[in-house]
């Protein structure tokens, strides 16, 4: 099995993903196109990433769709990971594995997290964030 199967099955495996995973790999292989919106899906850009959409749920398997289609599902749907996103707060989620708040953003094509105790830490460091890159612009 090559690297990047073995590395999507356990990533599938960890989130909950069930059904065959051999099936789910030619699929998500097969792909060239969010399954949503038609953009054409390219790992370079982050919300343009190919994703495999899933019922948090159930487990079940639904669609190949962009990262950015994918969030949005689940912010409009109330997914359990990232229930807490739809109370206005971009990139702030709350993790029930961990138990903790996280902060999210890309940098340089990858995605940095920072974990907060509570809600206001997670917010008010976004913020900080912010202001630091708008005072790095001016």
């Amino acid at each position: 099995m090559d690297k990047q199967r073995k590395y999507l099955f356990q990533s599938w495996k960890k989130r909950g993903v069930k059904g065959d995973y051999s099936m789910l790999y030619e699929k998500y292989n097969d792909t060239h196109y969010c399954e949503k919106c038609g953009v054409v899906l390219n790992n370079d850009i982050i919300t343009q990433m190919k994703c495999l959409d899933h019922d948090h749920d159930s487990g079940l398997f639904r669609a190949i769709l962009c990262w950015e289609c994918n969030i949005n599902d689940q912010n409009r749907q109330g997914c359990k990971i990232r229930k807490d996103n739809i109370s206005g707060f971009k990139n702030i989620s709350y993790h029930h594995r961990t138990q903790s708040w996280c902060f999210r953003r890309q940098v340089d094509k990858k995605i940095v997290r920072k974990y907060f105790d509570n809600k206001i830490d997670a917010i008010c460091y976004k913020y900080i964030v912010l202001l630091k890159i708008k005072s790095n612009y001016y």
